[in-house]
């Protein structure tokens, strides 16, 4: 589900006209959010 999620907003982001280093920021910023919260996920399951 999470990578069905992330490709999604890639895809939104890639298509919201943007400039490449604009999308490319976007993108990194919604990884490392999406890597802080699968950490909490996994740390909450202990």
């Amino acid at each position: 589900m999470l990578d069905t999620i992330t490709d999604a907003l890639i895809h939104h982001i890639n298509q919201s006209g943007c400039s490449a280093q604009q999308q490319s920021r976007r993108q990194a910023q919604l990884l490392l959010l999406l890597s802080h919260i699968r950490h909490m996920s996994n740390n909450g399951m202990e």
